[in-house]
């Protein structure tokens, strides 16, 4: 019961809670009764949240799913066509066939009902009127959410960003968490809400720096299904890619990248923004060669 894992790199967390996971679990349970290894109350400090990517070749994470869901997360959008199209999994928790109940956008941004406030620009806000404020605070998993019989519930509790010591610190509390599905792109995304944060507080606060990013979750566990995958990740240490995300520069950009992003999933390439951002660039060429696999398999 209870663990602090610190490190410098997301990969470096995932491997560590994978040890643990395997080695010391808290508990073996089965909710809906599928067989979990499970650690509870679980913090883990990263320490450089520009180092966010698995890396690890046995996991395999697919950057494209990680930068089309980001941009979904950041464009506010609960659309059920935009995300499956990364990944059919989402049709498969869908509740009516069109939308997505977690889509966490939607909730940051304020487009959902019961939440009618941007919670992003709220949070900032608060940080900008009082840089030691305990209040930015963003909300995902809401009451209402108590009241819906949904299979798509949010895994994460809340979002809060504080400045301490001239860094910006950002903690997301879960409540459930699956090392292999969940975590692996909760972190990396998370993480890129930190660095997008940093940037529009340093209009505010220009020598702010990143902080840590601390993610705690209640419920911290990995399927039987993943347990062959888990083994050879903990016994086998020479696996890991080397790639490695650029940091973010013009915020304005990404404007331009979601429009490419839209353009590129409709399959229309030809007439694409110009980027000049690093990272923009970087975002595009992962959703051209997604775009790539897809015609030349809807083409052999």
């Amino acid at each position: 019961m209870s663990k602090l894992i610190i490190t410098k790199s997301v990969n470096e967390a995932f491997i560590e809670v994978l040890k643990s996971l395997y080695y010391k679990p808290d508990y073996i349970s089965a909710p809906r009764g599928l067989e979990t290894r499970e650690i509870t109350g679980l913090l883990i400090q990263i320490n450089n949240p520009h180092d966010r990517l698995v890396k690890n070749i046995y996991r395999n994470t697919s950057l494209e799913y990680l930068i089309g869901e980001w941009l979904w997360y950041e464009r506010g959008s609960n659309s059920l066509k935009e995300i499956s199209y990364y990944s059919k999994f989402w049709d498969k928790i869908s509740d009516n066939g069109k939308t997505a109940n977690s889509a966490y956008g939607y909730r940051i941004l304020g487009f959902i009902k019961s939440v009618n406030i941007n919670q992003w620009e709220y949070a900032k806000n608060e940080l900008i009127k009082d840089r030691d404020s305990r209040r930015a605070i963003i909300n995902i998993y809401l009451p209402n959410d108590a009241k819906k019989n949904t299979k798509d519930l949010p895994c994460t509790i809340f979002l809060q960003f504080m400045i301490r010591k001239n860094k910006l610190h950002l903690v997301a509390n879960m409540r459930s968490n699956d090392i292999i599905l969940g975590f692996t792109y909760d972190a990396a995304c998370f993480t890129m809400f930190q660095e997008k944060m940093l940037i529009e507080l340093n209009k505010k606060y220009p020598s702010l720096k990143i902080g840590s990013y601390l993610h705690f979750t209640s419920s911290m566990h990995i399927y039987e299904r993943h347990y062959s995958m888990m083994k050879k990740i903990i016994k086998e240490t020479k696996n890991n890619l080397s790639i490695n995300m650029p940091k973010m520069d013009n915020l304005d950009e990404i404007k331009n990248l979601q429009y490419n992003e839209k353009e590129i999933r409709e399959g229309r390439i030809n007439h694409l923004r110009p980027l000049n951002d690093k990272f923009c660039r970087w975002c595009q060429s992962i959703l051209l060669n997604k775009a790539k696999i897809i015609y030349e398999r809807n083409n052999n």
